[in-house]
């Protein structure tokens, strides 16, 4: 069984940002059922103060999926 190494608890990381492709955002989106338009449609998304269509929350659980665990988990 793995435990999550208690060093890490309450340890912050800086920000980061990278790309993604909008198509991937409106797949996973379709995936997971939104139907909020600001996950598929881009001009709704700009209406509402967004430079694009946004990612859903859960979203970033698919990126780094493996680097995460490795990092978390000893």
């Amino acid at each position: 069984m793995k435990w999550i190494d208690k060093k890490l608890i309450g340890k912050q990381y800086p920000d980061i940002r990278f790309a993604i492709e909008k198509q991937r955002l409106r797949f996973f989106s379709k995936a997971t059922s939104q139907t909020d338009p600001i996950y598929f449609n881009e001009k709704f998304a700009k209406q509402k103060g967004y430079p694009s269509i946004v990612a859903p929350p859960t979203f970033l659980t698919t990126v780094g999926y493996e680097k995460t665990i490795r990092m978390i988990f000893r």
